[in-house]
């Protein structure tokens, strides 16, 4: 004999199994469009990619869909819609400054670099004193690979964290892939001013950063600045070891 619980669980199981199995399709379909769209991205047929992640895109609205999505439509000189992607996106989330940069790369990549250089100037005007928000901004000027703004960035950062948090060592590192080595370099001393226990670490990245350098120019720079460091704080006895180890 059946119980009345026993009934109703049974009932419960044969009111959820279709659903169940109408969730597990669904979710099927999605992954095979995702794998889907991502060979086509990949064989660059991005007029084949961007009809599955702007339906992916509009269905789930995650970022990895977004990016994708964003990214197929300016390689198919869709820059007005675009656009109105990215503007939607700033519209739903005047919070995050990333939009904003997209939004000066879809205008660059269309050739309208007095609107670009507006949105990005405003990404970076509106830098908050939240530290994993200005590396956020930085990381996505660097994305774009707009390395001057993500310079701008963590100096503007650095004033709105009133000497919290300095950024140096991606400042270093962001200097480093403009070119700046000077700038680099000074980064890691002033780092090392402030943090000596960062000597090892500092060393291990210049040896390769530095020393890599066929031309020896960057190791120069290098000795130049430490004696510069040395004359300054001679107290300071880091600079005497960075100094050592550079000989060495």
């Amino acid at each position: 004999m059946i119980t009345p619980f026993q009934a109703m669980k049974k009932a419960f199981i044969i009111f959820m199994l279709p659903l169940l199995i109408g969730v597990g399709n669904a979710f099927s379909q999605i992954q095979t469009e995702k794998q889907l769209a991502l060979q086509y991205y990949q064989a660059q047929e991005y007029d084949k990619a961007v009809v599955l992640y702007s339906q992916l895109f509009n269905k789930s609205n995650l970022s990895y869909y977004y990016s994708y999505y964003l990214n197929c439509l300016l390689k198919l000189n869709e820059h007005k819609t675009a656009e109105k992607l990215v503007k939607k996106q700033i519209k739903k989330n005047p919070k995050t400054q990333n939009f904003i940069v997209d939004l000066g790369y879809v205008y660059a990549n269309a050739g309208e670099v007095e609107k670009s250089k507006q949105q990005y100037d405003r990404a970076v005007k509106e830098v908050s004193g939240e530290r994993s928000t200005i590396i956020g901004l930085a990381n996505a000027f660097l994305a774009k690979n707009v390395t001057d703004y993500a310079i701008s960035t963590y100096l503007k950062g650095r004033k709105a964290l009133r000497g919290s948090y300095l950024f140096h060592l991606e400042l270093a590192n962001v200097y480093s892939r403009a070119g700046k080595f000077n700038l680099m370099i000074q980064e890691y001393l002033d780092l090392l001013l402030a943090e000596p226990s960062y000597l090892r670490q500092v060393q291990n990245i210049l040896q390769y950063r530095v020393f890599e350098d066929p031309g020896n120019k960057n190791a120069e720079k290098l000795n130049n600045l430490l004696l510069i460091r040395i004359q300054k704080h001679p107290g300071k006895h880091v600079f005497s070891e960075m100094l050592i180890w550079y000989y060495l």
